[in-house]
């Protein structure tokens, strides 16, 4: 039953916390079910729970369905609208999001979670111009200062490029958190500072004011790889996880197969992909590729392309990556029965070492 003022208290607080455990795990059939229930007993005019169903679609990567939420609300306010941004970005539709905001009307004023979350959709050099507009309405408004707002920024100039612009933010920030470290180490790292972006790393351990995660080693053995720094890599790695005690995660790993993919320890990269307590993704496997590719070891090419297939069937990347191998190796007949596979398309989820064998 609805209460005079809207949903009954037990209904307000149930409901959107089920949705929101079902955006987490994903479960969007639950989700309808809910959404059916809710249009049953007309709580979608309830503004906390329509903020909720848009959320919940969003994590379960149906944004037009949370669009249509949104566009049903007969009072939109800010929560909804940074829901659906969210949902937006996550889902790499920049320019859905960027309209989206155009369109409300004037007198709607975007706050500074509005704003935050808009930023990474321009997190792009196509769409640094948008950026730097929103940039100039953060400071018109008074919100750049807000340290997400801030965060956010640093990370979409560091993304773009801007390195100077990036670095000029951040060193203006009285306070600094997590994301705003890895924000510019990354940048730093992603655009060949590498030695900066390890004094970066250095200087936040050392003031010790924000605390160091497993995206601000991802960051840090990202720099040491493109600078090939393998003993400070290798030192990182290990600190990562007796000091700081951070498990490694795929991305660390596919970070240290590159380092020694790099280097030409390509034996010992192997040695670590078959040591490590978890299956090898896409990254690690691709990162030996391509390091085979560069130093032109055919038998872990093999193998590394055989893995990758497996897990990416349909792609033909992988294959014309290996193709590369053999072609820099003088191995013509097996480029040339992958060049066939890839334009017939019949390609099949190999098992084992078979299909080199078929070759």
């Amino acid at each position: 039953m609805r209460s005079e003022q809207g949903l009954t208290p037990n209904y307000a607080f149930v409901i959107p916390s089920v949705l929101k455990a079902c955006g987490h795990v994903g479960d969007q059939i639950t989700g309808e079910k809910i959404h059916g229930f809710i249009l049953k007993c007309s709580f979608e005019l309830d503004s906390f729970v329509s903020s909720s169903l848009i959320v919940m679609y969003s994590k379960c990567a149906k944004v037009e369905d949370a669009r249509k939420v949104f566009d049903g609300m007969s009072v939109k306010d800010t929560v909804a609208l940074n829901a659906i941004i969210a949902g937006y970005v996550q889902q790499g539709a920049a320019n859905e999001a960027l309209g989206l905001v155009k369109s409300m009307n004037h007198g709607f004023c975007p706050t500074s979670a509005t704003i935050s979350t808009l930023l990474p959709a321009c997190a792009t050099a196509a769409r640094v111009r948008v950026g730097r507009e929103i940039h100039g309405y953060a400071l018109v408004t008074g919100v750049e200062e807000d340290i997400y707002v801030r965060s956010a920024l640093v990370d979409m100039y560091a993304k773009c490029g801007f390195i100077s612009e990036a670095t000029s933010l951040f060193s203006r920030m009285a306070e600094k958190n997590t994301v705003t470290w890895n924000s510019i180490i990354f940048g730093f790292a992603n655009h060949g500072y590498c030695k900066e972006a390890i004094e970066l790393f250095n200087q936040m351990e050392k003031e010790g004011a924000a605390k160091l995660d497993h995206l601000t080693f991802t960051a840090a053995l990202t720099a040491c790889s493109h600078d090939g720094d393998i003993e400070l890599g290798q030192r990182l790695f290990k600190i990562m996880q007796e000091k700081y005690g951070i498990e490694p995660r795929l991305e660390h790993y596919a970070c240290m197969v590159d380092l020694l993919g790099r280097a030409g320890k390509l034996v010992e990269a192997y040695g670590m992909i078959k040591t490590m307590p978890v299956e090898p993704d896409l990254y690690v496997w691709g990162a030996l590729l391509a390091a085979c590719r560069n130093h032109g070891h055919v038998e872990l090419a093999e193998v590394a392309a055989m893995h990758l297939m497996e897990l990416e069937p349909e792609s033909a990347a992988n294959r014309l990556l290996l193709s590369s191998v053999y072609a820099d190796a003088g191995k013509w007949g097996k480029v040339e029965r992958i060049k066939k596979r890839i334009k017939k398309g019949k390609l099949r989820k190999l098992q084992g070492l078979s299909w080199i064998d078929n070759l």
